[in-house]
């Protein structure tokens, strides 16, 4: 992942923990304060990165475990527990509610984030420039980039981290 990605999503994620206090009531800010120029553009398709990338995919389709793929399929839709209670299986959402609340509310702004620079990018999925690339699980109809499974379980991870410090590398 890019590293002015990266950081974007640091900050990010410190703007969410300093808006706790509204975050019941409103997102913790407005899409308009979204600027998707500041992270990296995509790779375009004729690049060798992008190329890089195909093969890569191509590979992981050729090297498929089906209990892989299954797993991937239920976790489809992102919750913030396949991430905390994967790593503290007592940090449930019935114990912890206020915990949850910040970890929904960032994943929610974070996808409204995701979607608002994949509108910008509109960047085609693999699968629809490299006819070799297999539709492995049902697909959103959405651009690819940013990754948004990928930007929300880091903005998550990045919120426990802060939150638990010494944990730190077992989030990310």
């Amino acid at each position: 992942m890019p590293k002015k990605y990266l950081q974007f999503l640091a900050v990010f994620s410190l703007l969410l923990l300093s808006n706790t206090a509204i975050a019941a009531i409103n997102p913790y800010f407005s899409k308009d304060k979204i600027d998707p120029t500041k992270i990296d553009a995509p790779f375009d398709s004729e690049s060798q990165e992008f190329k890089n990338e195909i093969k890569e995919i191509l590979k992981f389709q050729q090297d498929l475990i089906p209990e892989e793929l299954k797993a991937a399929r239920a976790e489809r839709h992102l919750k913030p527990e396949m991430i905390g209670e994967a790593e503290y299986p007592k940090l449930t959402r019935q114990k912890y509610p206020h915990l949850y609340h910040l970890l929904d509310r960032s994943k929610d702004t974070a996808s409204m984030a995701v979607w608002k620079s994949k509108d910008y990018w509109n960047k085609k999925r693999p699968y629809q420039v490299d006819k070799r690339v297999k539709i492995l699980m049902p697909t959103s109809g959405s651009s690819s980039y940013p990754s948004g499974h990928t930007t929300k379980s880091y903005v998550v991870a990045h919120v426990l981290s802060l939150l638990m410090p010494e944990n730190v590398n077992r989030f990310k």
